[in-house]
């Protein structure tokens, strides 16, 4: 948790490692580490969660937790649900900022070749699986994901496209 305590099975907090073989620091840079390196563990920024039989799962990154009236959602889950939607290829979810609420959900979406995706319908199908708070506000629909040399979506790109929101 954030108080650096070990939470029980099912709950989602900050993973953390130590062994031989873990750093200490960053290279070249000692000192640099701040609030990834504590009393001997590692932080990467990684959100995970224990099963029963003490498999971890991973959630996301500790950096793309939206918070929606004051709810922690994991843009992971939400992503995960997309995907599996026979019109989508990739998905993306990023926070939108909201006056109101903080953030919303904003969901940018990769169509399979040829399809035009109704929104209406994905929002739909995402209510056959999500809590009604999960649900992203919006649909973008994108002919490619921005993603680095390493294939991993550039999620600062995502929210410099979304429109203001109220």
């Amino acid at each position: 948790d954030t108080g650096d305590n070990p939470l029980p099975a099912g709950q989602t907090g900050f993973i953390r490692y130590r062994g031989p073989s873990v750093a200490d620091g960053f290279f070249r840079h000692p000192g640099s580490g701040g609030a990834a390196f504590k009393s001997g563990w590692f932080y990467p920024g990684d959100l995970g969660c224990l099963d029963e039989d003490g498999f971890l799962f991973l959630m996301g990154r500790a950096k793309d937790i939206i918070i929606r009236g004051g709810v922690n959602i994991y843009p992971a889950e939400i992503e995960q649900v997309l995907v599996t939607h026979r019109d989508i290829v990739d998905a993306a979810v990023v926070g939108w900022e909201s006056r109101i609420k903080g953030e919303e959900i904003a969901a940018f979406v990769v169509p399979t070749d040829g399809v035009t995706i109704n929104s209406k319908a994905l929002l739909d199908y995402c209510s056959d699986f999500l809590a009604p708070y999960k649900i992203p506000k919006g649909i973008f629909v994108l002919e490619e994901l921005p993603k680095n040399s390493v294939g991993k979506v550039k999620k600062a790109d995502l929210v410099a496209k979304l429109p203001p929101t109220n």
